[in-house]
């Protein structure tokens, strides 16, 4: 599970993550078959 730009939702998805400027992480899903919100 990754969160996603520090919201509340949880994906079960492939990702890319790097660091923002801010200090926390901005990811991006690469692929996504059957993300659910958990």
């Amino acid at each position: 599970m990754v969160e996603i730009f520090g919201g509340p939702y949880f994906f079960s998805c492939l990702v890319t993550c790097f660091p923002s400027h801010q200090g926390r992480e901005h990811c991006f899903i690469l692929t996504c078959q059957e993300c659910e919100f958990v």
